[in-house]
């Protein structure tokens, strides 16, 4: 499936390689506590939205689980592939967000430091396809930026720090920076998870407080018709500190997770 839009890294090829070096060693840590806590609740078939090179991915396989990693953007995909194609090996899909070329055969699904830089209605799109292809009973972990709830000095430097490398890369991609400021006007992740009625289960924070990783169990609990508007102001500024539970293990049928 090939993007009719043109691929925003796409001018920024060059420069993949050395900004997944760098981010890594920003998140890797992150990505290591995502990977754990869902191999603790026994999911296998992960399914990695928004994957970019796919990083978490390789991790997930590494760990034993079998992930799908999905991205639109074809430079992005390339440098997935490579990492796809080493063992264990794990597919690497092209695909929208917001129209996943996928079935409801997921235990869980990982979308990392991509809410924020949607528009409001992709970003609604994107929740509602994680949702369906979710299985009842599995769960969605979440990596966002936020607002932390006791800001001190230091939580606020970060946050200042955070919000002038996102206009940096509002400068390459402005729907980027425009997404960021939208997403934070809500709360960040917490506000605007509780404005979808999608209650953490367990959270992480870091940064001082400014990103958190969180996980929701999957399913839509709100009304329909009752997306918040675009308008709203943020539900909450704080997730419920949960501690980070291990659920009991589960089973997945093997299938094949692309829709025919």
């Amino acid at each position: 499936m090939r993007s009719a839009t043109p691929d925003a890294y796409g001018p920024v090829r060059r420069h993949l390689r050395l900004a997944d070096r760098l981010l890594e060693l920003a998140v890797g840590h992150i990505r290591r506590d995502v990977v754990a806590w869902l191999r603790d609740q026994g999911a296998r078939r992960v399914l990695d939205l928004a994957a970019g090179t796919a990083p978490l991915s390789r991790r997930l396989a590494d760990a034993g689980l079998s992930p799908v990693a999905l991205d639109l953007s074809p430079a992005m995909l390339a440098l997935a592939a490579e990492r796809g194609r080493r063992a264990p090996p794990f597919p690497v899909i092209q695909g929208d967000a917001g129209r996943l070329p996928l079935r409801p055969v997921f235990d869980a699904a990982a979308i990392s430091l991509a809410l924020h830089e949607m528009p409001p209605e992709p970003r609604e799109a994107a929740w509602r396809e994680l949702q369906r292809v979710v299985r009842p009973g599995g769960w969605i972990v979440v990596v966002d930026f936020t607002i932390p709830p006791d800001p001190g000095p230091l939580s606020r430097r970060a946050g200042a720090i955070i919000g002038l490398l996102e206009r940096q890369v509002g400068r390459m991609h402005p729907p980027h920076y425009e997404g960021y400021l939208d997403f934070m006007r809500r709360g960040g992740l917490c506000g605007w998870l509780s404005a979808h009625d999608a209650p953490p289960i367990a959270e992480r924070r870091y940064f001082w407080g400014n990103l958190a990783m969180v996980a929701v169990p999957a399913g839509d609990r709100r009304d329909p018709g009752t997306a918040p508007s675009p308008d709203s102001p943020p539900a909450s500024q704080a997730c419920s500190r949960a501690p980070l539970p291990t659920a009991p293990p589960i089973t997945s049928p093997a299938a094949n997770p692309q829709e025919s």
